[in-house]
């Protein structure tokens, strides 16, 4: 999950990672949800690896 309001430069970078190494990502959100969200300060991306977590989120 890539927050929407991050830079450009941010974006691309975690975007190509996830590309090359055939990870699913989206990008929705603002930094201060995600970050309010997981209880951590600036937060621009969250990685989550509880695969049935990953597709509800995926399929809402």
């Amino acid at each position: 999950m890539i927050a929407e309001d991050a830079s450009e430069n941010t974006k691309k970078k975690y975007v190509d990672k996830c590309t090359y190494y055939h990870v699913d990502y989206q990008i929705l959100g603002k930094v201060e949800e995600i970050s309010q969200a997981i209880g951590k300060d600036n937060r621009v991306a969250l990685g989550i690896l509880d695969k049935g977590f990953a597709n509800k989120i995926k399929s809402k």
